[in-house]
């Protein structure tokens, strides 16, 4: 939760910008299984975050750029658990989605991106 909380913080305003966020048995529903199963054991429901920036003036037909990241942010391992340590170091499996993240902020704050 409070990873999907410091998205919506950050891009607060941004003009352009929008968060659809895809929780729990939603994910199943939309055939995104191994997202869910991966997240079930989680204090907080497994999320997906899509996040879309239509910057101003750029006409719709412009090419588009995406990123995809992965952003687990608690995985025990399932079958094959991890160790102490491994478990220590989890949070590191959100790195792409941070980068992304981060990558997409600065193109929406700064009214980058296709067609400019």
């Amino acid at each position: 939760d409070s990873y999907v909380e410091v998205v919506r913080e950050d891009l607060n305003g941004v003009a352009g910008v929008e968060i659809e966020v895809i929780d729990g048995p939603e994910l199943k529903q939309k055939g995104l299984g191994g997202l869910h199963a991966v997240g079930r054991a989680a204090p907080n429901q497994p999320k997906l975050v899509i996040l879309t920036h239509t910057p101003i003036g750029v006409d719709p037909g412009a090419p588009a750029l995406a990123f995809c990241g992965k952003g687990i942010t608690y995985d025990t391992g399932g079958l094959a658990l991890k160790s102490r340590d491994g478990m220590c170091s989890m949070k590191t499996d959100m790195g792409g989605s941070a980068a992304c993240f981060a990558a997409f902020a600065a193109l929406a704050k700064t009214g980058g991106g296709p067609g400019r």
